[in-house]
């Protein structure tokens, strides 16, 4: 059932309501009974209805003047509206708790279906994912292994390395100081690196190449790019 956009839907769904109420046995027609039950005692008490016994069984006579019928019909009219009113006041209620309930089952339904969906594209993104071989695979986890012991600011410092093959030491140096690396994390950095050669690697200077670079060990350029991207 939709949620109500108007006022004419909305009473239209409370009178329905109102009437399922009304013909459904529960407390308030119980409570109805019960009371119906004890007028009818107290008009027999007082001498509003008086039995007496025939042949036939037990009958009731009562006077029928206009005060003796208000007397009669007054208290059970009056029981009927306040069970009207009631009925009135907890369909407001029941339908308000329907609507909500209903709104939650709609979400719980969307939330599902959309977790659904990104578990089949998540799925679908794993199939697409080239299978490694043993020896790749051992490549990935070793560079996984060395990335999960790494800190921030050798990870700006890989960061700074992953698209070029190789980068002079000087330029590296401006690239990451311009980025907000201090000299403190610079020195302290480089330090680190030259003293536990993996992923990333200094090539010394050589006569033929007067200058210190900076790399990606070649085994393991693809894992750390993958690496990178997933933790991104």
């Amino acid at each position: 059932m939709p949620i109500p956009a108007n006022f004419l839907s909305y009473y239209r769904r409370l009178f329905r309501q109102f009437l399922h109420d009304l013909f459904r046995p529960g407390e308030l027609q119980a409570i109805g009974a019960g009371l119906g039950v004890a007028i009818l005692v107290l008009q027999i008490y007082f001498g509003l209805i008086q039995p007496y016994v025939t042949p036939f069984g037990l009958m009731v006579t009562a006077q029928f003047t206009r005060a003796a019928i208000i007397s009669l019909l007054g208290p059970y009219i009056g029981l009927i509206l306040c069970l009207i009113i009631a009925m009135m006041a907890t369909a407001a209620v029941d339908l308000d708790n329907r609507l909500g309930s209903q709104l939650r089952d709609a979400l719980d339904a969307r939330e599902r279906s959309e977790k659904s969906l990104e578990a089949a594209v998540r799925e679908n993104e794993e199939l697409k994912k080239p299978r490694r071989t043993p020896s790749e695979q051992i490549i990935y986890d070793q560079a996984k292994n060395e990335l999960a012991n790494w800190g921030e600011v050798q990870l700006k410092f890989i960061r700074a390395l992953i698209q070029r093959e190789a980068i002079e030491h000087n330029e590296l140096y401006r690239t990451l100081t311009g980025r907000g690396m201090s000299e403190e994390e610079w020195n302290s950095t480089v330090t680190w690196f030259r003293q536990n050669a993996g992923l990333v690697e200094n090539s010394h200077a050589t006569p033929f190449k007067p200058r210190d670079y900076w790399h990606i060990n070649p085994l393991y350029r693809e894992a750390v790019l993958e690496l990178l991207h997933e933790a991104q």
